[in-house]
């Protein structure tokens, strides 16, 4: 009886296990796949400074590590997804797909450095539970201090987002320091698909309400050494979308006679002196800057084509909001490439006080396509006035709705570069606006005036502007733009006579007598008749 209970037990543990494997036959019950996957596509980020070439490219095999540095055991990593995992010269590689130039690895650990071929930097890598698309820029080992430097660990976390195409990366209140020794430091190549995300973009300088520089803000602060000939914390090379920067506060420490940007983008659609042999010209566009703070740079947000036979690179549908540029010693914004719309709204230009090189205008735009600024402000104090709210030597079609400056050198400036032949095509249009300093038009244009509030210097123009001015007030605030005598402190008219120049008001509604107060003069801003200057009917 016993022996027939031993055979009746082995035979049912032969059938609920099965049995052990012949030798040279593979293991019906192979060990569990190791947990944790990680992966990504080989990519790699780098908009060089003569453009060319997009800024984001695929890369080849990656080199495995463990977080300590030492290399994994034979059995520690398993393939997936089709990639492979070789043994070369002790290293151990993971091999991308050569068609899509992903790759895949399972491994036991939380952790692993990656190395990408023809690169001697590892990166921190996180198992794809983390992979939420929301990251964290303190895993990646930034410390946020503003006395460690973070180059790297910002550097990972973005080479990490970009090899999942795209996601959120997030710095948490902190002063981030980037640059530094590292002189060779060209900025943080930005690639498609990236948010980079703060929890406040209050400004560095002390606020009335607060002691100090404030404490609660992110803040990505460059500090490169003297030498570097130019650097920025981000740059954006051709091949890129949907970039987007918000609720943080970029900074430079580098002194004025460096050049330093916040945001560069930069490409190029002809090779240098020879319109005729295209470069890649591969554009950029549908990039957001929102509720982001520049500061000390020369330029914060700096847009241009690197060639200078053509200035034809598509930067387009850039939209700028809820911004504020302060102490940008040469330009809040400056654009330089034709192919390009950008819509500027609710947006502060805290300018510097204009002396010798330091030009401290709000938005340059040397070269340009469409450009809608809306509801921005520029300004500083009137002990220390800055530069130009807008400056546009070649633009393309300008609109400015509901903004308005003051303790400002000028206004607006139009066309200001020797030779320059003006563009009727595109009109420049001024709805609804405040100015109550000089608008010089130093080319012909379209000029389109609509209820809009001037000074006393008001618009002065060249030959071959054409003038359209409907519901406009002109040396509308006597008490703070001069509009009268202060020798004699009457009220005598000191300009009010609307459009100067050798334009041609082409339409011009008029404006009545007002009279001023307390004083018996009727006529202390002039009438001023409404115009039908030019082919009457």
């Amino acid at each position: 009886m016993k022996q027939v209970l031993r055979l009746t037990l082995t035979l049912l543990c032969v059938v609920a296990f099965g049995r052990v494997a012949d030798a040279g036959e593979p293991n019906p019950n192979p060990p569990p796949l190791l947990p944790n996957v990680f992966d990504g596509y080989s990519v790699l980020l780098n908009a060089p400074d003569n453009g060319g070439t997009c800024g984001i490219n695929y890369g080849g095999d990656i080199t495995v590590t463990r977080e300590d540095g030492s290399i994994p055991a034979d059995n520690e990593l398993t393939t997936c997804s089709g990639t492979g995992i070789t043994r070369t010269n002790g290293q151990l590689v993971v091999t991308r797909d050569q068609n899509t130039g992903y790759w895949c690895f399972r491994g036991g650990q939380g952790v692993y450095k990656i190395t990408y071929s023809g690169q001697s930097t590892p990166f921190l890598w996180f198992y794809n539970s983390r992979g939420t698309g929301f990251y964290n820029v303190k895993d990646f080992g930034a410390v946020g201090d503003g006395v460690a430097n973070d180059t790297h660990a910002i550097k990972n976390a973005i080479a990490f987002v970009a090899a999942k195409h795209g996601g959120t990366l997030y710095f948490p209140q902190g002063d981030y320091l980037v640059g530094g020794a590292e002189l060779d430091f060209k900025g943080f190549t930005l690639p498609s698909g990236i948010v980079i995300e703060g929890a406040s973009s209050l400004p560095s300088a002390p606020l009335a309400n607060y002691y100090g520089q404030p404490k609660n803000a992110s803040r990505i602060r460059l500090n490169n050494g003297l030498g570097v000939t130019a650097s920025r914390v981000f740059r954006i090379g051709e091949c890129t979308q949907r970039v987007v920067i918000r609720n943080i506060e970029l900074k430079s420490d580098i002194p004025f006679h460096t050049p330093s940007y916040g945001v560069e983008a930069l490409g190029k659609t002809f090779d240098p002196g020879d319109r005729n042999t295209p470069a890649s010209g591969l554009s950029s566009q549908d990039m957001l800057f929102d509720n982001v703070t520049f500061s000390d740079f020369k330029i914060g947000i700096y847009a241009h084509d690197v060639s200078p036979a053509n200035h034809g690179w598509h930067f387009d549908y850039i939209e700028v909001r809820h911004c504020r540029f302060t102490n940008n010693y040469d330009s809040g914004i400056s654009v330089d490439t034709s192919n390009t719309d950008w819509k500027i709204d609710h947006v502060v230009f805290d300018m510097p006080a204009l002396s010798g090189t330091i030009k401290g205008n709000g938005l340059f735009i040397n070269n340009g396509g469409m450009f809608t600024i809306v509801n921005s402000f520029a300004g500083t104090s009137a002990a220390t006035p800055g530069g130009t709210f807008i400056q546009a030597n070649y633009p393309g079609n300008i609109t400015v709705i509901n903004s308005q400056c003051e303790h400002v050198t000028k206004s607006l400036v139009y066309g200001d570069s020797t030779g320059n032949p003006g563009d009727l095509s595109y009109p420049l249009t001024l709805v609804n606006n405040i100015l109550g300093m000089p608008i010089e038009i130093k080319a012909p244009c379209t000029y389109v005036s609509t209820g809009n509030l001037y000074g006393p210097d008001t618009v002065n123009t060249v030959a071959g502007v054409r003038i359209y001015s409907t519901g406009d007030r002109f040396c509308y605030d006597w008490r703070s733009l001069g509009c009268r005598n202060p020798a004699d402190n009457a009220p005598v008219l000191t300009d009010g006579g609307g459009f100067r120049g050798q334009g041609i008001v082409v339409f011009r509604a008029g404006q009545p007598r007002d009279r001023a107060p307390l004083s018996t003069e009727e006529n202390y801003v002039k009438h001023v008749p409404t115009t039908f200057g030019f082919d009457v009917e």
